[in-house]
């Protein structure tokens, strides 16, 4: 593409401040330049569907989750491209959120 990949991931553990806590342990945050930002998410989500199935994006997971304490959830994806502008992988368990780190950090 003729540029330098810029994008960083911020590794987090979830606790009552964060969306999702009660359903997802931990999260990466993309940040960096907004078109940057936008590819390594593709990669990272394309990536995490290839390694533990497919997911939904974490509100809809999330009602999914309320209404079915069965539903299944390992991971999930965060995006808003207004204001802020989130960019985010959620992970459910260790195991998950253990595999990424091996491979991207």
């Amino acid at each position: 593409m003729g540029f330098t990949m810029n994008a960083s991931l911020v590794y987090q553990k979830l606790d009552v401040r964060f969306s999702g806590h009660k359903h997802f342990k931990f999260r990466v945050l993309i940040t960096g330049p907004t078109q940057e930002r936008y590819l390594k998410f593709v990669e990272l989500r394309d990536w995490c569907w290839d390694s533990f199935g497919r997911s939904y994006e974490r509100d809809v997971l999330i009602y999914l989750a309320d209404k079915d304490d069965a539903f299944v959830r390992k991971w999930a994806w965060h995006f808003v491209t207004e204001g802020r502008k989130e960019f985010a992988i959620y992970f459910a368990g260790e195991e998950e959120y253990t595999l990424f780190k091996l491979k991207w950090l």
